[in-house]
């Protein structure tokens, strides 16, 4: 029936062997028509629903029962990426398990792909040092050196779902044997996990039981590696580079605000005007009111202290003037 509301329709398989499946999940991609959520519980039949970001939730009657619900959850996946989340999607909490085995190495597994986790930003900010290296699952895989194919035919129990996992090159036991701040996490807690964790691993004690690898040197290769493969040298060096200047950048107006002599709300007025009004060209600041290209640059402190600090103890009176006027 979804089919007649979106153009494409999934369920992603289960974990196997799963004796409770409990909700049904189902991944739905581009609507074919405008309608509401309300439109879609009255085709459904759903005696309620409620929505939560990209998934709906509505309470269907079972088969001759009226008082009798199910939970239908429908996600509605990201514009082009209907592929990679019914791959997330699926195996229950498979993708949990190699997540960890991915951050560890610098790299996370999320709903929009694989991505790279440039370890000089991750210092100050984990949320922009991302770098998308793909979406496409199969590219993904064989860059963590799992079989593609063997997933794709599906898997018959745990065990041989577990034994693909920690075939990756980025799985080692030790993430999982080792308690951390995370272990009472809700997510640490799904069942699947926690057999493949308190159960399977002890009773496989040679699978991923080989040399340790130094996780910094180790990262540092698997990072080489997928820059080449993904062919992100480029896009790597820049967000690297643009990092550099923001850095810069923002040393540089600390050390204005400490210059000026001035505190509160008055030291708050004075950054404002001149951030908005100052300039840098031919080599020297200077106040603008005009749009165009001459933004004060990322500045060495030398420069800073040398040219910029004694031009604004002269001129910040005046921008706070000029910005007053705007």
């Amino acid at each position: 029936m979804l089919q007649q509301f979106y153009d494409r329709v999934c369920t992603p398989p289960e974990a196997p062997e799963k004796a409770d499946h409990g909700d049904l999940d189902i991944l739905v991609d581009r609507r074919l028509f405008e309608f509401s959520r309300t439109d879609l519980a009255e085709a459904l039949g759903a005696k309620d629903h409620l929505t939560n970001g990209p998934t709906s939730s509505f309470a269907i009657p079972l088969p001759a029962s009226d008082s009798e619900l199910f939970q239908l959850d429908i996600h509605s996946c990201k514009p082009g990426f209907f592929e990679w989340e019914s791959m997330i999607y699926t195996h229950g909490d498979l993708w949990l398990i190699l997540g960890i085995c991915a951050n560890r190495v610098g790299f996370s597994i999320n709903s929009t792909g694989l991505h790279l986790r440039v370890a000089e930003i991750e210092i100050t900010s984990s949320k922009d040092s991302l770098l998308q290296l793909t979406s496409d699952p199969k590219e993904m895989m064989n860059f963590l050196a799992l079989d593609a194919d063997r997933f794709a035919s599906g898997f018959t129990s745990v065990h041989d779902l577990f034994i693909w996992a920690t075939a990756s090159q980025v799985f080692q036991r030790r993430y999982f044997e080792k308690q951390s701040s995370t272990s009472q996490c809700k997510k640490m807690e799904r069942p699947m996990y926690l057999e493949f964790k308190t159960k399977w691993l002890p009773q496989h004690p040679d699978v991923g039981a080989g040399p340790e690898e130094n996780s910094q040197s180790y990262r540092e290769t698997l990072t080489e590696e997928a820059l080449t493969r993904f062919d992100k040298q480029e896009d790597y060096a820049k967000m690297i580079d643009d990092h550099r200047k923001r850095l810069m950048r923002n040393r540089m107006w600390r050390r204005i605000a400490k210059a000026l002599p001035l505190e509160g709300k008055e030291l708050g007025e004075a950054m404002k005007a001149l951030k908005a009004l100052l300039r840098w060209r031919a080599g020297a600041p200077e106040l603008n009111t005009e749009e165009h290209d001459g933004d004060l640059p990322a500045l060495e402190e030398s420069i800073v202290d040398a040219v910029v600090l004694p031009w604004i103890s002269e001129h910040w009176q005046e921008a706070v003037v000029q910005h007053g006027k705007q």
